[in-house]
């Protein structure tokens, strides 16, 4: 039965028209613009940066891995360094970057108070970004 059906020749018309017409409504939104015959540029940056994006796999693979169990964020005892290395970023926020180990310490007074904004990059995604109120 199974191989009668895959050998009827009006199936595979019916199953090729079904998965063109699947494809096109789902591919459509990311080709063209706001259902215009415009084709959407990011699309084009997309396609373009395949070929380094792949080469770029092994790349990301090793720095994710590397990056495991590491924290993002280390409190540490600066008061080694002394306070004329370190940059004015804004009131009561000072900033001294290693040029040696390329870490960055930031120092934040007591009275620092901080507002949250949540942007959404092109992607969707949604970053939480913690600025000093003026």
């Amino acid at each position: 039965m199974i191989k009668y059906l895959f050998s009827n020749i009006k199936f595979k018309i019916i199953l090729t028209l079904f998965i063109s017409l699947v494809s096109v409504k789902t591919f459509s939104r990311t080709v063209f613009l706001a259902n215009t015959p415009r084709i959407n540029p990011e699309f084009v940056y997309n396609m373009k940066n395949i070929p380094q994006v792949i080469a770029n796999i092994p790349q990301r693979i090793s720095f994710y891995i590397a990056s495991l169990g590491r924290p993002k964020f280390q409190y540490q005892d600066i008061s080694q360094v002394p306070e004329s290395n370190f940059l004015h970023v804004a009131k009561d926020i000072r900033a001294y970057e290693n040029k040696s180990t390329n870490e960055v310490y930031i120092k934040v007074g007591p009275n620092v108070e901080f507002d949250k904004k949540i942007i959404q990059g092109p992607d969707g995604k949604e970053f939480i970004i913690y600025y000093p109120k003026q």
